[in-house]
């Protein structure tokens, strides 16, 4: 994440940090120092700031899959209890009206968050 570099001259070191922030690289330290007490010179300590989004993004991605994971699970177990209940239900109406007002009530977030997290479809 760290990278240093020397540089010998002022027109360099501007060329290196233009290159740098170029790529995302941040300069956190710069530091003026002397070879043989007449030759000034540059270290530049750099942050690769891109590696650290990377490293986040694969965190949140990691943290979504798993959200996912855990939502479509939890689909998967209420559809399998309501084959289970519905089964059961077989011939009273009273039951199977409530098992379908339940299927609705469950249903009805699904459908708005889908219906809201769907692209428009393209225009050719």
């Amino acid at each position: 994440m760290f990278t240093t570099i020397t540089v010998y001259s002022s027109e360099e070191l501007v060329r290196q940090l233009t290159n740098f922030l170029f790529k995302g690289i941040i300069p956190v330290q710069i530091t003026k120092r002397w070879k043989y007490l007449v030759v000034p010179y540059y270290q530049v300590i750099f942050f690769d700031l891109g590696s650290l989004i990377m490293s986040n993004s694969y965190d949140v991605l990691t943290a979504q899959v798993t959200a996912t994971a855990t939502v479509a699970k939890s689909a998967l177990e209420l559809i399998q209890k309501l084959v289970i209940d519905l089964e059961t239900a077989k011939g009273d109406a009273v039951k199977v009206q409530a098992l379908t007002d339940q299927l609705k009530a469950a249903t009805d977030p699904l459908q708005v968050v889908v219906a809201a997290n769907t692209p428009p479809a393209p225009t050719t």
